[in-house]
């Protein structure tokens, strides 16, 4: 078994949080939180408040995944930039390396950092959650979408045109 054990929630299923414990998807699942409260911060009568309330709680979400410098936190913890994109895996990774199947979600979290960064006046959050969402579309559009001729893909993969998941040293076709 794993030295960490995710929680077995309502289902008993040791996974179903899909490995959060183990640190995989933090920057799908707290960037859901990072955009959710930006939008409050937007939108509700009270949601200044709302977020300067609850705002220590956001930041140690956010900053698990989007941190702009070495703190408490790793610095961009899903973050790989070399190859431009994100590896949702945590600790634990497959055989054929680490992956992630949802670059659409990658995405959204990087400008859920963005944004939250802007809602609570943080200028370098806002600034390399910028830069996260860029480069990771950046590599959305290299690894998950193939174009006629591209170089990544051997032409017979590449006719599939998208990725489902990608891999250190596989990609899945949908």
């Amino acid at each position: 078994g794993y030295p960490l054990k995710s929680t077995r929630g309502a289902t008993g299923d040791p996974f179903a949080d899909f490995g959060n414990a183990l640190f995989s998807d933090h920057h799908f699942q707290f960037g859901y939180y990072a955009y959710a409260a930006a939008t409050v911060a937007a939108r509700h009568p009270d949601g200044p408040a709302l977020l300067e309330a609850w705002r220590p709680r956001l930041d140690a979400l956010v900053f698990d995944y989007a941190s702009y410098e070495a703190s408490s936190y790793p610095m961009s913890r899903h973050k790989d930039w070399y190859d431009g994109h994100s590896w949702a895996t945590g600790l634990v990774a497959y055989e054929t390396g680490k992956s992630q199947e949802s670059s659409s979600e990658a995405a959204h979290g990087y400008l859920g950092a963005a944004l939250y960064g802007a809602a609570v006046g943080d200028a370098r959050l806002e600034a390399f959650g910028r830069l996260c969402l860029a480069t990771e579309v950046r590599g959305a559009r290299t690894y998950w979408r193939m174009p006629p001729g591209g170089a990544v893909y051997e032409e017979a993969f590449a006719a599939n045109r998208v990725a489902g998941g990608v891999a250190g040293s596989a990609a899945v076709a949908t």
